[in-house]
């Protein structure tokens, strides 16, 4: 892997402000396996170990923006913004995404709306798994003819500062999933021990187009120069009841601070039931997972001979030992400890 970022800033007039730059990255290898030497799009392509070199992905991004502050009234500034990003592939086509976008700003208030388009390029994954399960793919599978994966992002929010003490955001959003990549045919009917099906999958873009639409609530309180407690919850509604990894309900809560010279952090996070995709070599099936709660605590204290940031710490994931997974067959770690220093220079 390899790449570089570059941005610029600067202010073309009084109150404008010029956000431009690039970014590109590259991916490339081989890959080696019980099963690579074999040709794809053979149903009998099993245990001939080899390697295949990896075809470099590479991806370069333009991207541009434009701001300009207005003031309105002594307390209001309206702030309009639009910017572009244009992306190029080695290999896919090339595709432009734009955003914009409008901030009423006052001291203690923002009131925003939003509009950003994204794109998401199919990357090394597409040719890999070709070649590591050749038996899975026909021969013109169409890894190479993909388009890349597009969200429309549409948001209204405010960021209120309600008092010295306290910040509320909140906001209502929706996505628009369009083109998303997949890839098909699997073993239809059939599994690993059934190797005279013909192999059949091919890399498409013909998953369904979806929304998503949710709200999101956060709240900040400082109880005093010691304390803090935040909470925050968000709600998601898919059109596709059954998309994987869209819980209805996502809650978490914490706190921090200071008890003599040691920092404590306590948080906890609560996700109501969710579908995941599973692959189970015949085919594949949405799997239901359950709800979950899991704590998690820290205690730091800092060392001044490590730095400014410096500390040692010992932390508890999953606190309770909940039993829990996020796609399932894949449970989740239990109860664990971590100990450690961070230093800085």
């Amino acid at each position: 892997m390899s790449g570089f970022r570059w941005k610029e800033e600067f202010t073309p007039w009084n109150n404008g402000k010029f956000v431009g730059g690039i970014d590109q990255e590259s991916v490339s290898g081989s890959i080696n396996g019980p099963h690579v030497g074999s040709a794809v799009g053979t149903p009998f392509a099993y245990g001939t170990a080899g390697s295949a070199d990896v075809p470099t992905f590479r991806v370069s991004s333009l991207f541009a923006g434009l701001s300009h502050n207005i003031q309105i009234s002594t307390a209001w500034v309206m702030q309009p913004s639009v910017g572009v990003r244009s992306y190029s592939s080695n290999i896919y086509a090339a595709k432009a995404a734009p955003n914009a976008g409008v901030s009423f700003i006052s001291d203690r208030a923002t009131i925003y709306a939003n509009y950003v388009e994204g794109l998401l390029y199919p990357g090394a994954e597409t040719y890999t798994l070709t070649r590591a399960i050749p038996m899975a793919f026909s021969a013109n599978n169409g890894w190479d003819r993909l388009s890349p994966s597009q969200n429309k992002h549409s948001e209204l929010g405010v960021k209120w500062q309600a008092s010295a003490q306290t910040r509320i955001d909140l906001s209502v959003f929706q996505d628009e999933i369009s083109n998303r990549y997949i890839w098909t045919g699997f073993y239809v009917g059939a599994g690993l021990g059934n190797p005279a099906t013909a192999a059949s999958g091919t890399w498409s873009n013909n998953f369904p187009t979806y929304r998503v639409s949710g709200t999101e609530a956060s709240v900040k309180h400082q109880i005093n120069r010691q304390w803090t407690v935040f909470g925050g919850v968000t709600t998601l509604d898919s059109s596709l009841s059954n998309l994987p990894y869209v819980p209805k309900t996502a809650v978490s809560i914490g706190v921090n601070g200071k008890i003599s010279d040691y920092r404590l952090a306590l948080d906890a996070q609560h996700q109501s039931s969710m579908y995941s995709l599973t692959q189970d070599r015949g085919d594949f099936s949405p799997n239901q997972v359950g709800s979950l709660t899991v704590a998690n605590a820290r205690v730091s204290r800092p060392v001044a001979g490590l730095g400014k940031k410096g500390e040692v710490y010992a932390a508890v994931n999953n606190l309770f030992d909940a039993n829990y997974q996020y796609n399932a067959g894949y449970p989740m770690p239990g109860r664990n400890f971590r100990v450690g220093l961070i230093a800085s220079f």
